[in-house]
């Protein structure tokens, strides 16, 4: 999926106002972005923000939805009952992100490189 961060910038290598990211969910409540740093990292799905309060952060915009695959993970995660199914969920999730880096590493980089020119 892509996400656009709209909110107050925050951090050299987290969110952009305005700029586009390669995302998968997470867990609920959570997407894994790809943020400025060029690494996967969990942001909150409803105002995504830095722990330390340094920011009051911001919303994401779907640019494009989840597709098949994680709609379908997602819906089963929140049925998830139980740590055993869950941990085996979550493992999915991580494996949708590592296949990601490698599909899309083209775009992550440009978002990088957009950061470091700033």
């Amino acid at each position: 999926m892509k996400l656009k961060y709209i909110g107050e910038s925050f951090g050299a290598a987290s969110l952009t106002d305005g700029q586009t990211y390669i995302a998968t969910v997470s867990d609920i409540g959570y997407y894994r972005v790809f943020d400025d740093s060029g690494e996967d990292y969990m942001y909150f799905q409803d105002n995504p923000r830095p722990l330390n309060g340094s920011s009051p952060g911001g919303r994401w915009e779907i640019v494009e939805d989840m597709n098949e695959r994680e709609r379908t993970l997602y819906e089963k995660l929140k049925a998830a009952v139980g740590a055993d199914e869950r941990n085996k969920l979550l493992e999915e999730t991580l494996k949708i992100c590592k296949e990601y880096a490698v599909k899309y590493a083209d775009e992550i980089e440009a978002v990088v490189q957009a950061n470091l020119s700033k």
